[in-house]
């Protein structure tokens, strides 16, 4: 009911607006979680690391993103504190440049500091989920995992290059306390991935075996990457995928960070 005191407007067509630039974004932690999962993967502060979250369960690591070229190794602020990387230079908070849309969190690192250019991109997909009258299908909709690119660009060199993306679980000075994960390759048991997983729970993998990317596991994955090695150690807490990229050329690696329930 109205009043007369009450004014009635009338509807007009509202335009419809063009599409919205990305952001540019301050360093923060965010969740990246995908549809049909109880994870996340939570990243993006400097000095916080990263947190993987399964079923209630969170484990804190350092994020390994980063590339080495010519003894020059420069990686991504996402550690918990302390010596992290050792070797390594940590770029600052000035020198990642972060983009942020609705379903893309994209991170770049400029090679000002030596090295190539190394940019994360992070893809949440939010797909709509299909009638199941319809169709009975949703394992795209409802997949359980994220995806990821890596991207090194080592254009501006003859000399070749290693990216990397790797969790470090092993408790570092001033670091905060959490349990820490047991890793195994996936490789030992799958003919077609490299990577990391922690048991049955979650996987960081990408497609291989192959010449160019392998799986990397150490107690010490900074001095295996300042080495240029690859390659699997029984029983390290470190780990995750290593890629080479020549001279005067750039390289994605795409990665998926899946759990299982």
């Amino acid at each position: 009911m109205t009043t007369p005191e009450t004014e009635i407007s009338t509807p007009t067509a509202t335009p419809v607006s063009a599409p919205q630039a990305p952001v540019r974004a301050a360093l923060g932690m965010t969740e990246h979680a995908a549809v049909g999962a109880w994870a996340s993967l939570t990243f993006g502060a400097p000095g916080r690391g990263v947190v993987l979250e399964h079923e209630g369960v969170g484990r804190e690591a350092d994020f390994m993103v980063g590339a080495t070229r010519e003894g020059i190794s420069r990686v991504m602020p996402f550690a918990r504190g302390g010596e992290a990387f050792p070797g390594m230079t940590v770029a600052s908070e000035e020198e990642i440049v972060r983009t942020l849309t609705p379903c893309v969190d994209e991170f770049a690192m400029s090679g000002e500091g030596g090295g190539p250019k190394v940019t994360l991109r992070v893809y949440t997909p939010h797909a709509a989920l299909p009638n199941p009258k319809r169709s009975g299908n949703l394992q795209y909709a409802t997949a359980p995992g994220v995806l990821l690119d890596l991207i090194i660009d080592n254009s501006d060199s003859d000399a070749p290059a290693m990216g990397f993306v790797g969790l470090n679980f092993t408790k570092v000075e001033g670091a905060a306390e959490g349990a820490a994960a047991r890793l195994r390759p996936i490789d030992w048991s799958s003919k077609t991935l490299v990577g990391v997983a922690e048991s049955g729970r979650w996987a960081l993998a990408a497609q291989g075996p192959r010449e160019d990317a392998c799986t990397l596991l150490s107690a010490d994955a900074a001095a295996c990457v300042i080495a240029g090695l690859g390659g699997s150690e029984p029983g390290g807490g470190q780990g995750g995928v290593t890629v080479r990229v020549p001279g005067r050329s750039v390289k994605t690696l795409t990665l998926v960070f899946a759990v299982y329930h």
